[in-house]
């Protein structure tokens, strides 16, 4: 005997393990595939594209508060050795 294509799996497979004693108490099984990997997929890569944006804030917030004033508005200034800071 052989299911028509149309017949879900869970109704091929499970149901039958299920009525043989086979499925239940101890055991359990699911049917996954394709679509479940794909939408782990997306939740992953939505995860590591937010982890990314948060990384290129953090990475431009410090490299911009870090800076020199001067350097930060465009001022080429610099200053000789003999300009130095003066030294106590």
């Amino acid at each position: 005997m052989r299911p028509a294509e149309e017949m879900p799996l869970e109704t091929k497979i499970l149901e039958p393990l299920e009525r043989e004693g086979r499925l239940g108490g101890l055991y359990r099984a699911s049917l996954s595939g394709m679509a479940d990997k794909l939408s782990q997929a997306a939740k992953t890569l939505r995860r590591n594209f937010l982890f990314a944006i948060v990384m290129t804030y953090l990475g431009c917030h410090l490299a911009m508060t870090t800076l020199p004033s001067r350097t930060r508005t465009g001022t080429s200034e610099r200053l000789s050795p003999a300009q130095g800071p003066e030294t106590q």
